[in-house]
């Protein structure tokens, strides 16, 4: 049996009846960008870590700093380092602006193995927030001897395992993540970094790339 196929004027039907409702949907999305105000917007806290020389042999305390502490209400991440080059010897100098935050908030508990985790919580839920004009601001410091030889160094930041937590008021628990700037501890000297730009190319071309 032959199926007669829609007429021109039966598909323009259709169209024309879901045409409207498609920019009802199209109108309603835009109208939720409207809602979000710009200043609703809040950036990720970033943490920051020094990259420096040090003798070895030498004690030292480096600063933990922060940006965009805006509203937060738990941190809970690992700090690593390579336990060969840098032993840990204490966290000192808490910031005073950050509500509930004192030394058992610091699970020192394997530090021997390169690892310090931090674990707060704003206890009146309510969120802290740092003043951006003191920004970047120390939140801590971390004191360490180094025992390492001429040359050695040791990256610090923050693990990826187990995931960093970091929530925020108004958003439901939701874990917002973090940026951070890594840091380098050398040994007297801070090991060499080489640098090789991204050039596009097609095939069989003949090219120089900067090396630096």
């Amino acid at each position: 049996m032959k199926i007669a196929s829609r007429t021109f004027k039966e598909q323009m039907v259709t169209k024309n009846k879901f045409y409207p409702r498609f920019l009802t949907f199209i109108s309603a999305i835009a109208f939720l960008f409207l809602l979000v105000k710009p200043e609703d917007v809040k950036a990720q806290p970033q943490f920051e870590f020094p990259t420096l020389e040090v003798m070895s042999g030498e004690s030292f305390c480096i600063e933990v700093k922060t940006e965009d502490f805006t509203d937060l209400l738990t941190i809970d991440f690992v700090i690593t380092w390579d336990p060969n080059v840098i032993q840990f010897t204490g966290v000192q100098n808490l910031s005073p602006l950050v509500d509930d935050f004192d030394m058992s908030d610091f699970d020192q508990s394997d530090v021997s193995n390169g690892r310090l985790r931090l674990s707060w919580a704003d206890l009146d839920m309510m969120g802290v927030d740092i003043d951006p004009s003191l920004e970047p601001y120390s939140l801590f410091e971390i004191c360490f001897t180094n025992i390492a030889t001429f040359g050695q160094s040791s990256p610090i930041c923050i693990e990826t395992d187990p995931v960093p937590v970091i929530t925020r008021s108004g958003t439901g628990g939701t874990n917002i993540g973090l940026t951070q700037v890594k840091g380098l501890i050398g040994t007297d000297v801070l090991p060499v970094t080489f640098i090789l730009e991204d050039e596009n190319v097609e095939k069989g071309d003949f090219f120089c790339v900067d090396f630096r």
